[in-house]
């Protein structure tokens, strides 16, 4: 395993010339532990060209600034969508390095840490019902569909839920505006990038603790390519949105069983 992963030592992303513009950049955090205890948060991103075009972009440990300071120098001019976890921490950094960059929240991301603490008999109707939001039509369909579940059963039994969906349909605005088309080449996007950081914090887990950064790093990179591959060679990248975790038609909102 060592030297399949010395391989992919970090420093070969330098190395990678980038496309000029991407559709949507899809950034991911990773946690990683060290020895002694210690633990640090790694950052990899994935472009997207089209629906069914993208590449890996590379692994960082550092600053939201530091990475965008690297895809600048490694030739990337406009990103029209910036998709990570926590837009707040991301959007002055992303707005700074690219002005007229829209920064929205992963919609893929939202609805597993959503879930997570749900009760198992509920979550994949819960499920359901919030992906259907991120669907509508409009914005303000959008709201309304998230003002019925608040009213509904899953509102009085997680109302946590709802709360954070609520403060989501705000950030995710921008994403109502868009054509079909191109709100598909987001979807599709997130859906794959789950995908990815499922493979990869598997392989993370499975490892163990890591010597320094820089072997976390180089192993890091050797799986989020490994990931890329197997994902590439199932046809996931062109599976239809409909095999997606937002895809699925509007259902009625059932109660919770008690």
């Amino acid at each position: 395993m060592a030297s399949d992963h010395g391989e992919a030592s970090p420093t070969v992303w330098a190395a990678v010339p980038l496309c000029h513009r991407y559709h949507v950049v899809q950034l991911n955090s990773l946690n990683v532990s060290l020895e002694r205890d210690a633990s640090e948060s790694h950052v990899w991103a994935v472009g997207f060209l089209g629906e069914d075009e993208s590449e890996a972009l590379g692994t960082w440990p550092g600053s939201s600034r530091e990475i965008f300071d690297d895809l600048k120098h490694r030739g990337v001019e406009k990103i029209r969508f910036l998709v990570c976890d926590d837009p707040s921490e991301l959007r002055a950094d992303a707005c700074a390095a690219y002005p007229g960059t829209t920064v929205l929240p992963s919609l893929g991301h939202l609805l597993q840490q959503s879930v997570a603490r749900v009760a198992s008999r509920h979550r994949r109707l819960l499920t359901d019902a919030i992906g259907n939001i991120g669907l509508h039509s409009t914005f303000d369909a959008a709201r309304d569909a998230l003002s019925e579940l608040a009213a509904g059963p899953f509102g009085a039994a997680y109302p946590a839920v709802v709360e954070r969906w609520a403060t989501a349909v705000t950030d995710l605005e921008p994403l109502y505006a868009l054509t079909l088309r191109l709100r598909r080449v987001l979807l599709k996007g997130d859906d794959v990038v789950q995908q990815l950081q499922q493979r990869v914090t598997r392989a993370v887990d499975r490892h163990g603790p890591f010597d320094d950064r820089e072997s976390a790093l180089a192993f890091v990179t050797a799986e989020l390519r490994r990931a890329e591959r197997l994902v590439d060679a199932t046809g996931a990248k062109r599976a239809p949105v409909a095999k997606g975790v937002f895809a699925r038609p509007s259902l009625a909102i059932q109660a919770p069983a008690s």
